[in-house]
């Protein structure tokens, strides 16, 4: 395809394209010079060379088929341009005149510029002045200082009807000479005023000194009454042992070479002060028998404090070899019942005849005798029959006689079956001690 701009290669013997038909060239030109062809419709540039950076940019972007293409469209451009801005014209002279409009424009714009800041600044400066009365600052000064005023004149208390007046007047009718306060104060404090509170108080007080007083004598009084009780309570328990100490020198009368002894205010060899055992029996062949009186409502059985313990203390304390603890009321658990057994301790309750110590003591004098011999063999399940025996006979003694005293129409039979428990009782006792003797099973030949 023909593009109508060739690049003739000065080393080729002869330029491509058809035949010149116009002027020929010198064929031996100025090798340093290139040569423009002109012929009818065609133009002929050799050794062309363009160093503007621009043509030279925009060539570089497209492919070496297609640079003689662009190279025409750019020289056609140029040349349209060249005719629409008038053949002869400088360019120099019209970039010289673009240069002067341009200042002529930049300088007028600056100078619009300049003014339009000089009036705002002028107008700012108006607004902002203190000493234009109609300006802003001028305007907001004014209205401080009246503001200011007024609310100094409101706390003026020289200046009638301000704020810090009617606040002193208030105050002064609240806590001043005889105002409300004071008027209160006098009224609540008044003693003759019945309903004041000070009076109340009074009452108040009053009212509780009584109350103490009632306490107090209350308080003596109950001391009274319980010293009272106490010492009837001791004079109680000495009765029992009194009673307890008859029983205990009947049942030795009938047991050989046997010694009752009161120890009951005498100190034992526990301690330097310890005087628990009420008495102590010696046996006729030494054993010793220790037996704590009890007149208590209530005797827990086991633990601190509790019964066994307290015989085991007062068998230490009498250097004894069993202990036995006559209650003169129902005052044990309900497991002891009226007769039991704790290895060398026996615990009864006998009500003051007598019949229940009896058992005891023989229980625990064979009990302690049997326990020092040598080699007898005992058979438990006997005795544990005789001691549920002997609880079981107790029981029943201590209900007959417990009807003894509300039942006056039956005395005869009833004293006839305490006396044939009582027997009945005795013998069980001396079947086991024999048992305990020799260790042998009981004679049952008279059941």
């Amino acid at each position: 395809m023909t593009t109508g701009i060739h690049m003739i290669d000065p080393r080729s013997p002869e330029p491509p394209g058809p035949e010149p038909r116009g002027p020929q060239v010198d064929p031996e030109p100025d090798p340093g010079k290139g040569l423009v062809l002109l012929d009818d419709d065609q133009l002929i540039i050799e050794h062309l060379v363009v160093t503007d950076r621009a043509v030279v940019e925009m060539v570089a972007t497209s492919g070496n088929d297609d640079r003689a293409d662009l190279l025409l469209r750019i020289m056609s451009v140029g040349v349209q341009g060249v005719a629409s801005m008038g053949i002869g014209i400088d360019l120099t002279a019209i970039d010289t005149r673009v240069h002067r409009v341009l200042e002529s424009v930049t300088t007028e714009a600056q100078a619009t510029v300049r003014a339009i800041i000089d009036e705002s600044r002028a107008s700012l400066s108006k607004q902002f002045d203190p000493e234009q009365r109609s300006s802003i600052l001028a305007r907001a000064l004014s209205d401080f200082t009246a503001w200011r005023d007024e609310f100094l004149d409101g706390l003026d208390p020289g200046i009638e009807g301000s704020a810090a007046t009617v606040l002193i007047q208030r105050l002064l009718d609240l806590v001043g000479p005889d105002g409300a306060l004071e008027r209160r104060l006098a009224a609540a404090l008044d003693m003759d005023e019945g309903d004041s509170a000070f009076a109340r108080l009074g009452r108040l007080i009053d009212e509780r000194f009584d109350e103490l007083r009632h306490d107090l004598a209350g308080d003596r009084a109950a001391e009274t009454a319980r010293l009272t009780e106490a010492e009837r309570g001791t004079a109680h328990g000495l009765e029992f042992e009194d009673v307890v100490e008859a029983n205990l020198r009947r049942w030795a009368s009938t047991s050989k070479g046997s010694i009752v002894e009161r120890t009951s205010t005498s100190v034992g060899t526990l301690t330097a002060s310890s005087k628990v055992g009420d008495f102590v029996v010696t046996l006729g062949d030494g054993l010793r028998i220790v037996v704590e009186a009890k007149r208590h409502a209530s005797i827990t059985l086991a633990g601190s404090g509790g019964i066994l313990e307290e015989l085991d203390a007062a068998m230490t304390n009498r250097r004894a070899d069993a202990a036995v603890c006559i209650a003169g009321r129902d005052a044990f658990p309900a497991e002891v019942g009226l007769f039991n057994v704790y290895g060398n301790r026996v615990l009864t309750v006998d009500e003051g005849d007598g019949a229940m110590t009896s058992i005891a003591m023989q229980w625990a004098a064979a009990s302690t005798t049997n326990a020092t011999g040598a080699g007898a063999e005992l058979d438990t399940g006997a005795i544990a029959d005789r001691i549920d025996r002997i609880r079981k006979a107790a029981e029943t003694l201590s209900g007959a006689r417990r009807s003894v005293t509300t039942i006056t129409a039956s005395l005869g039979k009833l004293h006839e079956t305490l006396g044939g428990l009582r027997l009945d009782v005795l013998a069980q006792v001396d079947d086991l001690d024999r048992l305990l003797s020799r260790g042998t099973e009981p004679d049952r030949s008279a059941e």
